[in-house]
């Protein structure tokens, strides 16, 4: 029955409930509500609008109607002057308020002067009760790539905080999030020791119309190298990429002998750098190049390839002054541990038979007697190198040196002017 109670319902400006009279709206049944979830709640509520005359009673149904269908409102339901539940989305203690109202006609509230209508709430309530600093839930995977290097994916939602109720000042999702986020991703990273991970990477945080839900998403990949000389994880660099390619050269070098040629290293790098200084990060990407990325570049050369000597002949340093990137090409001549570069022996062996011809006077023109003579086989070889630091065994030219053995006409070995005297630098 609708009687004066002192239960009421308030939603914006509309009140529903309280004392009866024309003109009002009066509750008829229960007042209803339903903890759906730790994040939603439902409001439901019968009553009626009673009005002195037909235009009262068509006016009070529009603004009635209005107010009730007006999302994201305040609802409050009030025991006289107690407040026994509140859904604000300014504190917060709940948002995104939305009703539905039905008129489903009633043989005893229904006339020309009433109407018996039914109207549900669904609220989203706060995250104040999951003790989580407005975290609602996450979802964190672990994939390996064919290499076993690990990239972690993590997603979730946060939501705004009750600023009384909650934990925090801040109320809005995204200042929240701002606020929290760094502590939670350092959590994350920490279940994952002792390997190394570098991020957020590809942070993505939508938030909702009102500011009330953030969703968000990122990831974090393993660092199974350094990023800079005895550093695995600088904040500025964030998804670096080095790659070397070495090139040599093999044209034949005679077996048997240990020859370090020349090489070249083709080096391509590149990275993205960080802005937020307030991470580590940094806009003066020539400073970090110079002073960072290079000489890890040139210190990862020398450790993963043994060199006696290196020469950078080509650099080409790409700087994205919108984006703040940086992209390196390089070409580096190695010289490699081994003192001779280059070997190349070749033989070649000639005999003479000793044949004498004396011709014939027998009316033909080309008859010939042979006589035989001692036979003379020439073996000749030669030998040609390219070594570093070393001068002839007999201290000529450097790298010359003739000999001669029981079967052997002549050896020559060296080719002094391709020598190099002891600088280490091929010239």
């Amino acid at each position: 029955m609708a009687a004066t109670r002192e239960l009421s319902v308030t939603y914006g400006a509309l009140t529903i409930g309280g004392a009866a009279g024309p003109g009002t709206t009066l509750l008829t049944g229960w007042v209803r509500v339903t903890r759906v979830s730790p994040l939603e709640s439902r409001v439901s509520i019968e009553f009626v609008l009673v009005a002195a005359s037909e235009a009262d009673f068509a006016a009070a149904t529009t603004a009635l109607e209005t107010a009730i269908r007006t999302p994201r409102e305040k609802l409050t339901v009030s025991l006289g002057a107690e407040t026994l539940w509140e859904w604000d989305a300014t504190v917060p203690t709940g948002y995104n308020q939305e009703a539905q109202l039905e008129k489903p006609g009633h043989p005893e509230f229904d006339s020309g002067r009433s109407k018996y209508y039914t109207a549900t709430w669904r609220v989203d309530d706060t995250a104040a009760v999951y003790g989580q600093d407005g975290r609602v839930n996450s979802s964190i995977s672990l994939s390996t790539n064919p290499s076993c290097r690990g990239t972690i994916f993590v997603s979730g939602e946060w939501r705004a905080q009750d600023g009384t109720a909650g934990g925090g000042t801040a109320t809005s999702a995204r200042s929240v999030y701002d606020a929290n986020k760094d502590a939670y991703f350092t959590a994350v990273k920490a279940k994952f020791a002792p390997d190394t991970y570098e991020g957020p990477l590809n942070e993505v945080a939508q938030e909702n119309e009102t500011d009330t839900i953030v969703t968000f998403s990122a990831e974090f990949r393993e660092l199974i190298f350094d990023q800079a000389v005895g550093v695995r994880d600088n904040p500025a660099i964030q998804g670096d990429s080095l790659e070397i390619a070495i090139e040599s050269a093999y044209p034949g070098d005679s077996p048997g002998v240990t020859v370090g040629r020349p090489q070249y290293a083709n080096i391509t790098y590149s990275t993205n750098v960080c802005k937020d200084t307030a991470k580590g990060g940094t806009q003066a990407i020539v400073d970090l190049y110079t002073g960072t990325i290079r000489p890890h570049i040139l210190a990862t050369l020398d450790a993963k390839f043994a060199t006696r000597q290196r020469a950078i002949e080509n650099e080409v340093a790409r700087y994205n002054f919108t984006d703040n990137l940086i992209a390196v090409s390089m070409r580096v001549l190695l010289i490699p541990g081994a003192s001779c570069l280059s070997y190349e022996r070749t033989t070649n062996i000639s005999v003479d038979f000793g044949w004498v011809l004396v011709p014939i006077w027998d009316g033909e023109a080309f008859t010939w007697y042979i006589y035989p003579s001692k036979v003379t086989r020439l073996r000749e070889t030669s030998e040609r190198k390219r070594c570093l630091g070393r001068r002839g065994r007999f201290g000529g030219r450097p790298g010359v040196s003739i000999s001669s053995g029981p079967t052997i006409g002549v050896t020559i070995s060296g080719g002094g002017g391709d020598e190099v005297d002891g600088a280490g630098v091929v010239g």
